[in-house]
């Protein structure tokens, strides 16, 4: 419209406006783009640092299970592989 209305003839400026569209639908999908790549590399370290903190959790649980299996064994008490006691056979409830 601006290219028009300083007097350029109308087919040359509905050139420069289609011109003008296409450029700037280009570079908005461009910054689009950028920003789905910024939002992905964000994902990918917060799934890396999820994934590290639970293997830190399953190593301090399995570590604190292995306690308690040998401190069952020192005491004498009979622990099953769960880290429950084992019910004896005689007692129904």
């Amino acid at each position: 419209m601006l290219r028009w209305i300083m007097g350029l003839p109308i087919p040359k400026a509905a050139n420069w406006g289609v011109g003008c569209g296409i450029v700037g639908a280009m570079a908005q999908y461009e910054y689009c783009q950028w920003q789905r790549r910024k939002e992905k590399e964000k994902m990918q370290r917060v799934v890396a640092v999820y994934t590290k903190k639970q293997a830190e959790n399953r190593a301090k649980e399995a570590k604190e299970a292995k306690e308690k299996t040998e401190k069952g064994e020192v005491q004498g008490t009979s622990i099953a592989p769960g880290g429950e006691k084992k019910k004896s056979w005689y007692k129904f409830w």
